[in-house]
């Protein structure tokens, strides 16, 4: 493969990779689920590979179909990158105001009272993925946005950085999350990730603005 075109290759794949990390990164309702599912080590595997799947099929619409339309309007890229721009610098902001009421979350005392069964987490997890409007914006508009800048051959390679990105989170954070429990157990913990989960919102957010 020639030099230019490994380039070409994985500049939009790192791009999309590290762009999307920042976006899933932010603690929200389906991390949290995630979270905690891993804490209580419950159906680990569905959980993650069905919010990566989810992320899959919402990925390949933005990338495959969304940042076309949106490359064809320059009007329409303005105000998806604007939007996407405010909505990031909101959940940043909203990520800074948590930093004074982070719960401290107790594993101890929700493992046996929030069992699930396969069938209620498959449910569960599928509407953190698919009922959440930040997923929505998150996905179609800024992936979108972002991926229709590169050429059409290039996008593909924009997705998979993204879907690797999603993958190795929601399957690192439900793994890694048992090991966890007892740091989560003080809001001191949880004031950190709010604090690194704001600063990235808030860059990416100064990044699409300034674009």
């Amino acid at each position: 493969m020639a030099t230019w075109e490994v380039t070409n290759f994985f500049q939009p794949l790192t791009q999309g990779f590290f762009i999307y990390i920042g976006l899933i990164s932010a603690l929200g309702p389906q991390n949290i689920f995630v979270l905690q599912q891993g804490m209580r080590r419950q159906h680990q595997f569905t959980t993650a590979s069905l919010s990566t799947i989810a992320d899959f099929i919402l990925i390949g619409i933005a990338v495959g179909g969304m940042g076309a339309t949106i490359t064809a309007s320059p009007g329409v890229l303005s105000l998806a990158t604007s939007a996407g721009a405010l909505f990031l610098g909101g959940y940043a902001i909203y990520s800074f105001c948590s930093l004074w009421r982070a719960p401290a979350f107790r594993a101890d005392r929700t493992v046996a009272r929030n069992s699930m069964c396969i069938k209620q987490t498959i449910i569960v997890t599928l509407s953190f993925a698919l009922l959440n409007p930040s997923a929505y914006l998150d996905t179609l508009l800024l992936v979108g946005a972002n991926s229709s800048h590169y050429a059409l051959d290039e996008r593909w390679a924009f997705g998979v950085g993204a879907i690797l990105a999603s993958g190795i989170w929601f399957f690192s954070l439900s793994y890694g999350a048992s090991r966890l429990a007892p740091l989560f157990r003080h809001a001191r913990a949880w004031r950190i990730l709010q604090l690194i989960s704001g600063c990235i919102m808030l860059g990416l957010a100064l990044a699409l603005w300034y674009r």
